[in-house]
């Protein structure tokens, strides 16, 4: 009687996973904008019914809607991609772009480079594309992942239309000379709203230290400025017993002086 021979488990031979590049990546976010609208379309803010109807009498339009915005997520991915490029060490762009998709399994690039495109997708304003670039740079260069600066800095960035990012540069700007004017080891600066007479002043005490600036340009902005800056965490409430004298006395942001450097550094002229 002869044995039969045992079967030896053999391992099933190792399936490749596919790479992903940030070609792909990229690739795959600019087409976003379209799916949303397509979304919207099909029912998500309209009955069903009725975007079937609007789609049946104007197809044309809705196919043009889709295509002009898939146009301008990717012009967008585009500027963020050129930013993020120069601001990495490379000989060419294709090394730069090789360099990327190499590590792209990498936590803090692969973390990075989606975190980026989605914020650049959903961006208001083209004009903040370049400063999200600058801070994907900043973040791919020191092997970091994104973490809450980054996160509420993108995001505040995305929520601003052009004219905001214009008033928000120029604020933080202004306040950075302030506290260069011998008051940086304070490590903090309060800012408020004074005055709405012809236009806008704010209050600016780093500590007994107090000076005054003139912001006229649209004093609006800076109800919205200070709740987004407040609300991404990238500035404090101010102390409720400061000024009492005065309307409004929590219209306005401690910043630590760290952050505000920051802030000024990536946002540039």
């Amino acid at each position: 009687m002869t044995k039969k021979a045992s079967k030896v488990p053999t391992k099933s031979p190792r399936v490749a996973r596919p790479k992903k590049t940030t070609s792909a990546l990229i690739g795959a976010g600019a087409t976003m904008g379209a799916t949303a609208v397509a979304a919207t379309l099909s029912g998500a803010a309209l009955p069903l019914a009725l975007a079937l109807a609007l789609i049946g009498l104007f197809p044309s339009a809705v196919t043009l809607g889709i295509e002009v915005v898939a146009r301008r997520q990717k012009a967008k991915v585009d500027v963020w991609w050129e930013t993020l490029r120069s601001g990495v060490k490379g000989d060419t762009p294709g090394d730069v772009r090789e360099e990327i998709e190499d590590r792209i399994e990498e936590p803090h690039v692969h973390e990075t480079v989606v975190e980026s495109v989605r914020q650049v997708l959903d961006a208001h304003d083209p004009s903040v594309v370049p400063v999200i670039g600058k801070l994907s740079a900043e973040y791919y260069r020191a092997q970091r992942s994104p973490d809450g600066f980054f996160r509420g800095f993108s995001r505040m960035l995305a929520d601003l239309s052009g004219e905001e990012l214009r008033d928000f540069r120029r604020l933080m700007q202004a306040l950075a000379k302030i506290d260069n004017d011998g008051v940086r080891s304070l490590g903090a600066l309060e800012v408020r709203r004074y005055s709405l007479e012809g236009g806008l002043q704010l209050r600016v005490a780093p500590g007994a230290f107090i000076q005054y600036i003139e912001w006229i340009d649209h004093p609006s902005s800076f109800r919205r400025l200070c709740h987004l800056l407040k609300m991404h965490e990238l500035a404090d409430e101010m102390l409720r017993h400061s000024y009492k004298e005065q309307p409004n006395p929590l219209l306005g942001f401690w910043i630590e002086t760290p952050m505000l450097e920051r802030i000024v550094r990536l946002l540039g002229n």
